[in-house]
């Protein structure tokens, strides 16, 4: 795996599953539910033909969904 900004959530649950990933308020996701996300929004992506190369846009506030949309979408190959 080669090491970018999609490739840390998905080394870290491998090393650090329980580790807290993000936290919000009282709200804390680890790097193992983060990976899991992340593998859910690609598999939703390729289900709806965005692969490699195609532009994607997010528009989200400072919220967790954000970090899993963005980890996706910079080259993840989690799910693909």
């Amino acid at each position: 795996m080669s090491l970018n900004l999609a490739s840390i959530p998905l080394r870290s649950a491998s090393l650090y599953p329980q580790a807290p990933a993000i936290l919000l308020g009282e709200k804390t996701v680890s790097y193992l539910v983060l990976k899991e996300q992340i593998v859910c929004c690609a598999q939703a992506l390729k289900e709806q033909g965005i692969g490699p190369g195609d532009h994607v846009a997010i528009m989200l506030p400072n919220v967790p969904q954000f970090t899993i949309n963005l980890n996706k979408s910079v080259g993840s190959t989690a799910g693909t």
